[in-house]
């Protein structure tokens, strides 16, 4: 086989820098596998693979000595660019959520600025009217319901609430003398 159609075969990710350097007969060989879009700092940490040996030593066995390596290599690479990329995408939606939630806090509190003493007078006592009707004392959950006069915009739901309250009061059987 040939040289490039092996080094081909290993499928590496990134660009292969090879340095030959010619010593007394021998050639040493350093290898160094580079990926560009790998992010990662801590790549910058993996030696060059050195090999060393005569021409016909390297002819015979420089893809038995260097496939794994290079493969393995490769892997962690590209193993690291994904982790970053998921790191980033986990930062980029936590962020995203501590957005939403900030906004819809604001709303919130926007909404209960804009509320009337009136407003909030009103969801308190039907807050207390249900608490009590929880506790299945509709006798004080009807004394608490607000007055439909000075809450005409919920005069309706307030009727509608009493006569709920005065039929669970009865037990399911309507009174006339409510």
């Amino acid at each position: 086989m040939d040289f490039f159609t092996q080094l081909a075969d290993l499928n590496l990710v990134g660009n292969l820098k090879m340095v030959i350097t010619n010593v007394k007969g021998e050639l040493s060989v350093s290898l160094l596998l580079d990926n560009a879009a790998n992010g990662d700092k801590a790549a910058s940490a993996i030696a060059p693979l050195l090999l060393r040996g005569t021409p016909t030593d390297l002819d015979e066995g420089f893809f038995d000595h260097i496939t794994a390596p290079m493969q393995k290599v490769s892997g962690l690479q590209v193993n690291m660019e994904a982790h970053l990329k998921s790191v980033e995408k986990a930062n980029a939606n936590s962020a995203a959520e501590k957005a939403k939630a900030e906004k819809v806090k604001k709303e919130r509190e926007e909404a209960e600025k804009g509320k009337s003493a009136e407003q909030k007078a009103y969801e308190a006592a039907m807050t207390k009217v249900e608490d009590l009707a929880g506790k299945k004392k509709y006798r004080e959950a009807i004394a608490a319901l607000p007055d439909a006069e000075k809450h005409p915009e919920q005069a309706e739901t307030i009727r509608n609430r009493r006569d709920e309250l005065v039929e669970q009061l009865n037990g399911g059987t309507i009174s006339l003398f409510a």
